[in-house]
């Protein structure tokens, strides 16, 4: 009886250990030779705040799929009625790239917490069905 209830929390503790990534910077691509491109998967780009705009900060396009083409930086955007758009940025207009990258202490943490977070509802549980121990 008792393992089954450890059981029940595994996927719990798998789902918060999931979402324990962060945003690694990198370099901004080179411009790719006509005709090659340079397959980037999932990022984050960071882009240049608009010209004229000095209070302006940059912006954020998380993109999937990413190809740099050239001296475009192409990928899929967020998904609208069921499709994703296909969006294309000038590279000049690029000034950083992010990657998704696991944070491993973080996940050691979430993991941790959740672990005594569960015993000690396994405890609370326990002595409230069957009261505190007898001598």
């Amino acid at each position: 009886m008792m393992k089954t209830r450890f059981l029940v929390l595994l996927p719990l503790v798998a789902i918060l250990a999931s979402g324990c990534m962060h945003w690694h910077a990198a370099p901004v691509p080179p411009p790719r030779p006509q005709g090659d491109s340079l397959v980037l998967g999932t990022a984050r780009l960071i882009l240049r705040p608009a010209p004229g705009d000095s209070a302006a900060q940059p912006g954020h396009l998380v993109l999937r799929d990413i190809q740099v083409h050239g001296d475009s930086v192409v990928g899929l955007g967020k998904a609208r009625l069921s499709a994703r758009r296909r969006i294309a940025v000038h590279r000049d207009e690029v000034i950083g790239v992010e990657f998704r990258r696991p944070n491993g202490w973080g996940t050691v943490g979430v993991v941790v917490l959740s672990a005594v977070g569960a015993v000690v509802a396994i405890i609370v549980v326990t002595l409230a069905t069957y009261g505190p121990p007898r001598p």
